[in-house]
């Protein structure tokens, strides 16, 4: 059964937002997709799932492959990618 995602603004009613497919563990929103391939929408909807939410993590399942590891696709909001480190290649100065 899908959960009710309600908003987390507590200045107007909690209203019922959207349906999403799974909530594991109070923190990480699932939706299950069985499609011939994953489309940047689909990362949208689960991206707006985790904003209204104020969850950061959610993964997108997509059951119409062969291997279930191929449909995997795991989002993180807010996710700020910390500054690449100097490689020892880039050290070494000719």
């Amino acid at each position: 059964p899908n959960t009710s995602l309600n908003s987390k603004d507590r200045s107007r009613r909690c209203r019922r937002l959207s349906r999403i497919d799974l909530l594991v563990a109070g923190s990480v929103i699932v939706e299950l997709k069985a499609v011939d391939a994953l489309a940047p929408i689909h990362e949208a909807q689960l991206l707006s799932y985790l904003k209204l939410s104020g969850n950061q993590v959610g993964l997108l399942l997509n059951f119409n492959v062969i291997h279930l590891r191929e449909g995997i696709k795991r989002i993180v909001s807010n996710y700020i990618e910390s500054s690449p480190r100097s490689s020892a290649s880039s050290a070494v100065k000719p």
